[in-house]
């Protein structure tokens, strides 16, 4: 059984946050090289309107990411094992909603969209996700079954 103050279980959670955080942060550089590698896919049917709506779609995905995370970080029942689960779900699943907004600048750089607007929709998403990083100060109130501070 884990100790009130478990140091291995602390290190071990907070290490694997920040591999998973370091990894799909990553993925954004991916979908780039390979919206660039690929090229257009088809004719950019309208224009080149202002992207409004689209950055408004990245910047929903990224509000909802921060909402999500607080809402996860909140202390339930059980001891420090599943506390320590929740907080990687906590980190995980805001970056994937923030994640949802690259994805969403790939799939429409292949359909034809203009590249520069595609790269400010992958840079929303990045901004969106540096605040996400993992933090000790995080983990270790939930895993003493504190709400976040």
């Amino acid at each position: 059984m884990n100790s009130p103050r478990d140091p291995a279980l602390l290190h071990r959670t907070l290490q694997r946050a920040w591999t998973l955080w370091a990894a799909l942060l990553a993925t954004l550089v991916v979908y780039l090289a390979l919206a660039e590698w690929l090229g257009p896919l088809a004719e950019w049917p309208f224009g080149r309107r202002d992207p409004v709506l689209l950055y408004a779609v990245a910047g929903l995905c990224v509000a909802a990411a921060w909402g999500l995370r607080r809402v996860l970080l909140r202390p339930g029942p059980g001891g420090q094992g599943p506390a320590a689960a929740r907080y990687l779900v906590a980190v995980v699943a805001p970056l994937a909603l923030c994640e949802t907004a690259a994805v969403l600048a790939l799939v429409l750089m292949l359909l034809g969209l203009p590249p520069d607007t595609g790269r400010g929709l992958v840079l929303v998403a990045a901004l969106g996700m540096l605040p996400l990083r993992p933090r000790r100060t995080e983990l270790e109130r939930l895993l003493a079954g504190r709400p976040p501070g």
